[in-house]
């Protein structure tokens, strides 16, 4: 999986035309997506509760579960 999916997800989340992700998309793919979904919609997780469902979509791919920022960016 490369960046572009993580992107695409999160774009495809924020078009409230583009219907919910089936099984054919990764774990990844469909968590970037809701997180794109939630913030169009205005119902954010809080941000422990998103870093700890990334993770788990990273793991459920088999992938390396990258360092997540914490705090707002300097």
């Amino acid at each position: 999986m490369d960046n572009d999916d993580h992107i695409q997800g999160y774009f495809d989340g924020r078009d409230l035309g583009t219907p919910w992700p089936s099984g054919n998309r990764s774990h990844v793919y469909r968590h970037c997506f809701e997180v794109g979904r939630r913030e169009k919609m205005g119902c954010h997780w809080p941000a422990e509760v998103a870093r700890q469902r990334a993770a788990a979509a990273y793991i459920a791919d088999g992938l390396p579960v990258p360092e997540m920022p914490r705090g707002r960016p300097a």
